[in-house]
């Protein structure tokens, strides 16, 4: 479960670095401060998960377990044309959030 926690987080912290507007050179940010903020994330996930009991955190589990079904069959459902579209798309996302953490300083 927190390989899940952290995929979670790794893709809210894509989706940040994605999303910044790195415009401005005096509201830029670094690369700690999203590694900092990255790690705050995980921590603050990872105490809310310990404060369900074991009854919630099961009731969560299978949630995302019927999530993932529920994306594996859509995905199986997608023709080979369609499905090498979607992966030619999050590769192009990957790109551009590689091209924008490695344009960001590093301090």
């Amino acid at each position: 479960m927190k390989g899940s926690v952290a995929m979670l987080v790794f893709t809210g912290m894509l989706a940040g670095v994605v999303g910044m507007d790195v415009g401005a050179a005096s509201a830029q940010v670094t690369r700690t401060e999203v590694k900092q903020d990255a790690k705050a994330g995980a921590e603050i996930a990872a105490i809310k998960w310990e404060s369900l009991s074991p009854a919630q955190q099961q009731k969560v589990a299978a949630q995302w377990k019927m999530t993932a079904a529920n994306a594996k069959t859509k995905w199986e459902a997608l023709t080979p044309a369609q499905q090498n579209q979607l992966k030619g798309d999050a590769k192009a996302v990957g790109q551009a959030a590689d091209k924008k953490w490695q344009s960001m300083p590093k301090q």
